[in-house]
């Protein structure tokens, strides 16, 4: 019975990880995703103003 207690706390134990690994994956996909906005943000600001992005001028 202490075999199958230990292997019920260890998938226990590895659920837990596996939620706070996908809350992590989540934090930075929401980082992504507004780093992204930002860059095409700057990137239409720039475009009005004339300047293209990849302008080596």
């Amino acid at each position: 019975m202490q075999s199958n207690d230990l292997i019920k706390e260890q998938i226990l134990q590895l659920k837990i990880e596996i939620a706070q690994l996908e809350a992590e994956v989540n934090k930075l996909q929401i980082t992504i995703n507004e780093k992204k906005y930002a860059l095409n943000r700057l990137s239409e600001l720039l475009e009005i103003r004339g300047v293209a992005l990849n302008d080596n001028k």
